[in-house]
């Protein structure tokens, strides 16, 4: 057979065999993620079905607390626990099982309010089946009826009571015995059955449902992987044979090339000869090059090395400075002259940090700069950072929010000065970019966790003019800027 036919016959059977492997694979990668977004939906329906179960704990917590000790406070938290399941109020931000726990200045820090949605409205967006949404419904729809149990409760110790129509018209003495009888009767308890079941129920079966669709998914993947394993070991062995026999067509191709290569043999030695001469030069330049070399180095390790002693020497007398400023600001000093010794105080302390980063950077090129580990919370890092940056903040009314994943470990062994180091750059650059009455946000988010370390991203957002895609490329030139005119406003 011709030549050229055998070779586009090769890769055509390569093409296929090629192609339905990357076929399986593609097909097992897409299985995989089915795998995974059935996972998620898993994980947000169980969580809706918990904060139902746990919105009925609250209620029966505050309106238990309400009849006990008549403070109004539980009462609020009850209606407010309400209308934020039944979306006439705002959900916070993380509405977890603590959030009534928290203070309610931690509450409006940390669970900022979003827009209103109740929770049949949030089951409507998961792909619930049939027998999960009435169990839901059902469950919802039995805590509801609850309501109306401790909404007569509450009536009771406002001494308000029900008329032939059901409606509260009728005052008399304030009977909080009577709700506290209410509140914990047999009746009451079978209600909380009665809520606890449906859910209960909904959990069997979606767990069941989801395991169903997981091996399901998990048995054409060990299908598909088996296919995939044939289709490999044909690839190989077709390979196999296609060697030895591209082997034994160049062996004799080989044998003509031979009588080529006797004939270039000369040719080879004069390339050679030429090429010897030519390392034997590259040998000499680079010689003068490492030569070169070793004297750019000394002299940059003494630069970097007076550099660092400089930075010291002067570090010395900065401290004295903020010293004495610190001193005479603690005596009774008129409104002008406190006004100077402050800002001999700010401005010291801003040049010493300007000369510490010095001092960093030439022990970094000195070879000198020493990482300290230590154990610390993540939570007092981040806290001494943002004291730091919270006057240049409040000159320019910039808020400043943190948002650290639940996932994030609060622990970590590490060097906090380089940490606070770089948080407290970053931020002063988000401060300084941002306008007036502008957000800084610090975001934290767990990229990887093992048993011993873990990988934390730190990103920080402001509301700045932000930087364009041709100004970028200039972000790690030395000696440039963004905007380097004598006019930027930042």
């Amino acid at each position: 057979m011709d030549k050229k036919y055998v070779n586009l016959l090769i890769l055509f059977v390569e093409f296929i065999l090629i192609t339905t492997s990357v076929t399986l694979l593609v097909y097992m990668n897409r299985l995989n993620n089915v795998l995974n977004v059935q996972s998620e939906q898993r994980l947000s329906m169980l969580k809706l079905a918990e904060e139902l179960h746990q919105s009925s704990d609250d209620l029966t917590h505050f309106a238990r607390s309400y009849v006990v000790t008549q403070d109004r406070q539980f009462k609020e938290k009850y209606f407010a626990t309400l209308d934020i399941r039944n979306g006439k109020k705002p959900r916070p931000l993380d509405y977890e099982t603590v959030y009534w726990d928290l203070p309610s200045d931690v509450q409006a820090h940390k669970h900022p309010l979003q827009e209103s949605i109740s929770l049949k409205e949030l089951m409507a967006q998961l792909p619930y089946d049939q027998f999960e949404w009435s169990k839901l419904r059902e469950s919802e729809d039995n805590s509801n009826q609850l309501v109306n149990l401790e909404i007569q409760a509450f009536n009771a110790v406002e001494g308000k009571f029900q008329d032939q129509h059901k409606q509260y018209t009728i005052e008399k003495e304030k009977d909080p015995e009577l709700a506290i009888r209410l509140l914990y009767s047999p009746e009451y308890y079978r209600a909380k059955e009665q809520i606890m079941t449906p859910i209960d129920d909904f959990v069997v079966h979606l767990n069941q449902r989801m395991e169903d669709s997981v091996h399901e998914i998990e048995s054409k993947i060990s299908r598909n992987y088996t296919i995939f394993l044939i289709s490999a070991l044909i690839f190989i062995l077709f390979n196999v044979f296609a060697l030895s026999y591209i082997y034994k067509r160049n062996k004799s191709e080989q044998e003509e090339k031979n009588m080529l290569l006797e004939e270039t043999s000369m040719l080879a030695k004069k390339l050679r000869q030429a090429n010897e001469n030519l390392e034997r030069k590259i040998k000499e330049r680079t010689h003068k090059l490492e030569v070169a070399k070793i004297k750019a180095e000394e002299s940059t390790k003494t630069k970097s090395e007076f550099l660092a002693n400089m930075s010291h020497e002067i570090r010395t007398p900065m401290n004295a400075i903020i010293g004495m400023a610190q001193l005479a600001l603690e005596e009774a000093l008129e409104e002008k002259p406190r006004n100077y010794v402050n800002n001999v105080e700010i401005a010291a302390k801003r040049l010493l940090g300007i000369i510490n980063d010095i001092l960093d950077f030439s022990a970094i090129e000195a070879g000198k700069l020493q990482i300290s580990p230590v154990h610390f919370y993540l939570k007092d890092a981040i806290s001494s950072s943002l004291e730091l940056i919270r006057q240049s903040a409040s000159a320019k009314n910039v808020n400043i929010h943190v948002k650290i994943a639940q996932n994030v470990p609060k622990i970590y062994y590490a060097d906090t000065l380089r940490l606070e180091q770089v948080l407290i750059n970053l931020l002063n650059n988000a401060v300084k970019f941002s306008y007036q009455d502008g957000t800084v946000t610090l975001r934290l988010v767990l990229l990887e966790e093992g048993e011993e370390d873990a990988v934390v991203k730190f990103s920080v957002e402001d509301e700045g003019i932000g930087i364009s895609s041709e100004n970028q490329k200039k972000l790690f030139q030395s000696f440039s800027q963004a905007d380097a005119s004598t006019s930027r406003k930042f």
